[in-house]
């Protein structure tokens, strides 16, 4: 009788990479951490701002600090976007001290608009929301997190530490663009436990713009197939239906803006009812009784729509953002 292969554990194997692993990110973090007490580290660099790679840990005046998904090592960035320090988070946090004393830096009004942006994108998206909001005497704050590289539980928690840092802000308005109402919903649970952030903030309300509410059925296809699967993966699961619907409903008065044509197909033809692109309008609704309006628009161009604006001015105003 011929012999029976014997299979190969993979286990030993899974624990020699893991402890590769985790040996090389220990280098990588010694090797930063000299390398920010350098002369180098102390440069002052420009950079992009943080895309894919970075969360925010601190938003104040415009100065931010960012640490990397990758190597854990942190940045302050002032508010052009050129890094005035580098290494540990700790680090940072002094040197921001430090620079807001010498700059005599000063913001937090005792309301803000936090607007947290999709996937792909970075608080940049909002500069022309954030412009209008200025014009209004409206003080806002743009978010930024690594939205592709890592978990719906990963990115709310850095939401919650820059809503932990903000001093003497005593209400908030979330506006949120597409997984960034994911994103809110989770962090306003988070918070919502002991000694969280919203033992001193109140949410006035949430404003969401194409929100996967009840997850995106694009998101599954596109996981399957293709770049996707890569591109996706660490929040994928959490845009699966089955995932996004056991988020609680948000306790704060909320508003949902759609897009969609208006009619029984939508501008994919390939999503079942009307729908923007990327999200169905079904797929954006927490409830029947939503406080929903349907612009006919695609999904990259509903945060600048100006039914959008009116509709956002309304909520503001604390009434019905559908009118």
């Amino acid at each position: 009788m011929p012999r029976a292969h014997k299979t190969a554990n993979p286990r030993p194997q899974r624990r020699r990479r893991r402890r590769t692993g985790n040996a090389a990110s220990r280098f990588l973090r010694r090797a930063l951490a000299r390398l920010s007490a350098s002369r180098l580290g102390r440069l002052a660099l420009p950079t992009l701002g943080g895309r894919q790679f970075w969360s925010d840990q601190l938003v104040f005046a415009g100065w931010r600090i960012q640490q990397n998904v990758l190597t854990g090592h942190a940045r302050l960035l002032d508010a052009r976007n050129v890094r005035r320090a580098w290494g540990s988070l700790d680090h940072c946090l002094v040197r921001f001290e430090e620079m807001r004393a010498r700059h005599r830096l000063r913001q937090n009004p005792k309301h803000l608009v936090v607007m947290v942006h999709g996937l792909f994108l970075a608080h940049t998206m909002f500069e022309g929301l954030g412009r209008w909001l200025a014009r209004r005497k409206i003080a806002s704050l743009g978010f930024t997190y690594a939205s592709t590289r890592h978990g719906l539980t990963d990115h709310a928690r850095a939401l919650c530490q820059v809503l932990a840092r903000l001093h003497d802000v005593e209400s908030v308005t979330f506006v949120t663009y597409s997984l960034g109402a994911l994103v809110v919903r989770k962090a306003m649970r988070l918070g919502a436990r002991q000694d969280g952030w919203r033992s001193r903030i109140q949410v006035r309300g949430l404003f969401m713009v194409a929100p996967p509410n009840r997850g995106a059925r694009l998101a599954e296809v596109l996981l399957k197939r293709g770049p996707g699967r890569w591109l996706l993966k660490p929040v994928a699961a959490d845009l699966m239906p089955a995932r996004a619907r056991r988020l609680p409903r948000p306790d704060a008065r909320y508003a949902i803006i759609a897009g969609g044509t208006g009619k029984a197909r939508g501008f994919n033809p390939f999503l079942a009812g009307d729908n923007d692109g990327c999200v169905t309008v079904a797929e954006t609704q927490l409830s029947v009784g939503d406080d929903l309006l349907v612009v006919k628009a695609p999904h990259s161009l509903l945060v600048n729509h100006k039914s959008t604006r009116a509709a956002l001015a309304r909520f503001l105003d604390g009434n019905r953002a559908a009118g």
